[in-house]
């Protein structure tokens, strides 16, 4: 098949970069096509769904804001709803949270406050602090559901012209004097001239062409951001919790046919105007001593806990707990005995930069392949930008969507 440009890498960072690269392709004689190894649409790593600018180097700070603010006008902007919402967070376990605030400060990152015990319980009701313990709060951390989020990406991307196909693997490019003609896939060859690679699995694959291997602007460049990138092992696993059942939810009531809209002009303003925020029975926590973060996801009626590995140094615990019902007791007793395993704790790996920066731009020796990296948890703040600026480089167009200087391969 021929293709305006083909994406290798899935989840919401390589969902992003589609939708962007949509907007740019012809749909017809050249459209974009994303090749995702996974066998699902709606695989997502990024469990958590939670962001805030905090969590982020602090050069990003502006395109994490930028991406937040994306994801809350999503539902405005697309129409189309990803159960985004505002609960805050609480971090526990900083050495010393003044000096962390007092950096977040100074980088002009709003809403990082210092409380001790007593006011920690002021704006996170029943939690469990020792007397004289501090915490981070951070009050503009936002929170989506990452796996309706992804979907809604990619229906968007389809919309737009996008061609998804799952389960398939890019084994390699296809070369003219140096410029990519072809991608070489499980499923034969696809014809295109630009090719972005947001998987660091993909590009090594990619990259071990014995063509490519040889090249040493490119063997240098993949020694390289090997050299930088670290992986970390986590863990997820999700609770079904009354207590954060949200009536909004999908499958709350029962359905009924659009025409009945119509017979309830309260019932069509609601249905043809963004809805309310979801309602959390309590902010998310950070406990980076026992290396986990927990959430609430209303619309899903669950409790989310995931091990913390991709925030920054300071902000960067270790894996999930051993028994993560044991520690929600001990710190969130008010849950009580309502929470039930929906299922056995999923084990996660993430790659990203040692610095905590993503990698977006050309790649050297090869015109026409381009590379956006980022740790998937960290895809909300930064997707919407690295996947954006990397269509424009792509397509020609001046990168203004992020500091080229700053992100590039050979930075």
């Amino acid at each position: 098949m021929r293709a305006g440009v083909a994406i290798v890498g899935g989840e919401i960072l390589g969902a992003w970069t589609l939708v962007e690269a949509s907007r740019r392709a012809h749909p017809l004689s050249g459209p974009a096509l994303l090749l995702d190894e996974a066998g699902s649409i709606g695989r997502v790593a990024a469990a958590s769904g939670l962001a805030s600018e905090a969590f982020v180097h602090p050069s990003l700070a502006g395109l994490a804001r930028h991406g937040i603010d994306v994801a809350a006008k999503f539902e405005t902007t697309m129409g189309r709803k990803v159960h985004f919402g505002r609960p805050g967070a609480l971090v526990l376990g900083l050495t010393d949270p003044r000096r962390v605030a007092q950096q977040m400060a100074d980088h002009r990152i709003d809403g990082a406050t210092v409380l001790d015990a007593a006011r920690a319980g002021a704006v996170f009701r029943g939690i469990e602090l020792d007397p004289g313990e501090e915490a981070l709060w951070l009050e503009t951390a936002a929170h989506l559901d990452s796996s309706t989020y992804l979907t809604q990406l990619l229906e968007l991307a389809r919309t737009l012209g996008a061609i998804t196909r799952f389960r398939s693997k890019a084994q390699g490019l296809r070369l003219e004097d140096g410029r990519v003609t072809g991608l070489e896939t499980n499923a034969g060859t696809v014809e295109t001239k630009r090719v972005i690679v947001t998987s660091m699995g993909a590009l090594e694959r990619i990259l071990a062409d014995p063509e490519l291997a040889s090249n040493e602007a490119c063997a240098s460049f993949l020694r390289k951001v090997q050299e930088e990138t670290s992986t970390a092992g986590s863990a997820n696993q999700r609770f079904i919790s009354p207590l954060v059942a949200d009536d909004a939810g999908p499958g709350a009531g029962k359905q009924a046919l659009v025409a009945d809209i119509f017979a309830d002009p309260g019932r069509l303003e609601s249905f043809f105007t963004p809805g309310e925020a979801p309602t959390y029975s309590h902010p998310a926590l950070v406990d980076l001593a026992a290396g986990a973060q927990v959430t609430c996801a209303p619309a899903a009626g669950q409790l989310r806990v995931a091990g913390v590995s991709s925030m920054l140094p300071e902000l960067r615990g270790g894996a999930l707990p051993e028994d993560p019902l044991a520690w929600i007791h001990t710190r969130l007793p008010f849950h009580g005995d309502t929470l039930k395993p929906e299922s056995s704790p999923a084990e996660l790996t993430f790659s990203g930069r040692t610095s905590g920066l993503p990698v977006a731009g050309p790649v050297p020796g090869v015109k026409g392949l381009f590379l956006a990296l980022a740790s998937a948890e960290r895809a909300v703040e930064l997707a919407p930008s690295l996947g954006e600026g990397v269509a424009q480089l792509a397509f020609g167009e001046p990168l203004v969507a992020f500091d080229g200087a700053s992100l590039g391969p050979s930075s």
